[in-house]
């Protein structure tokens, strides 16, 4: 009776345990994509993706292969100074007060642009909403930006207003894990960080690795035109070039997008494996008692 009594009670803790854990896990990735199928960006746009539009100009582009989403400016037929941009926007289901991004990096080329690629976190959950105009962002929207630009070896930079921040150099054609993490709670906050230490992150800050490096940490969200109401709700991700014969070509793969801190896991027993250990302990006691 009482080993009857246990099994069920195994049973339904176990289960539980595993709809919680499915639940908890649900809720706090909102997007991951390693760009399986070849094609577009129009592939991954709609119904069960987050991508909610993109633009691009006639001398841009965008592809999806195996190496992940590749976004593209090629140079202009004439010598004025044009500027380009192909821009796609990830809409985040709602304001968030905490943010990780993480996602493999590559720039392939890039042709001396003073912004080959940049990331904005902002106040735009749809395409129309973004406008990379003055400040990368007219509209009043942008949280903060990290920017690319140079040649090879290129300049990282952390952005909250359009001012200088921290920076790191790349090579073109070698592929980096990036790792941001942005603040927005209200409240200072905790996280296990890729350098094997936990961090503090400050409230309206945003802190960047690159691998187990650490770039720039609690740098101040944006305060001024054009980042003052911005918002954690879209990332936009933007290839562009400053003068007519400039070009760019960055890769992106492996996107992974959180609402909280925890792109690094430290190894805690799941739920259901808890259960199993307690009410397993629970039996092996019974079955003692009986001999």
């Amino acid at each position: 009776m009482v080993t009857q009594l246990l099994r069920k009670c195994l049973f339904s803790a176990v289960a539980g345990a595993f709809v919680m854990s499915a639940s908890s896990a649900r809720a706090a990735v909102l997007y991951n994509e390693s760009f399986d199928t070849d094609g577009s960006i129009a592939d991954y746009t709609g119904m069960g993706e987050l991508f909610q539009g993109y633009v691009q100009s006639n001398d841009g582009g965008q592809s999806v292969t195996r190496n992940g989403l590749n976004l593209n400016i090629l140079p202009n037929n004439d010598t004025t100074s044009e500027d380009g941009s192909m821009y796609a926007v990830i809409g985040l289901g709602g304001v968030r007060s905490l943010l990780s991004v993480q996602m493999d990096f590559t720039g392939i080329t890039y042709s001396s642009a003073s912004s080959a690629f940049s990331l904005y976190a902002g106040t735009f959950d749809q395409i129309s909403e973004f406008n990379p105009g003055v400040n990368g962002n007219g509209t009043g929207r942008n949280w903060a930006r990290i920017n690319v630009a140079g040649n090879n070896p290129y300049t990282v930079q952390m952005r909250g207003n359009e001012s200088t921040g921290p920076t790191m150099q790349g090579s073109t054609g070698t592929t980096y894990t990036w790792r941001v993490y942005f603040n927005d709670s209200g409240a200072t906050q905790t996280y296990d960080a890729p350098d094997g230490t936990v961090h503090t992150l400050n409230d309206n800050s945003f802190t960047m690795f690159i691998g187990d490096a650490l770039v720039g940490e609690n740098v101040v969200k944006g305060s001024t035109a054009g980042y003052a109401s911005g918002a954690l709700e879209g990332l936009a991700l933007v290839a562009g070039r400053n003068f007519g014969g400039a070009s760019s070509s960055t890769t992106l793969d492996n996107i992974i997008i959180r609402d909280d801190l925890a792109l690094i896991q430290t190894a805690v027993p799941e739920p259901a494996s808890m259960a199993v250990f307690g009410v397993t302990g629970l039996m092996l006691m019974a079955r003692r008692r009986r001999v």
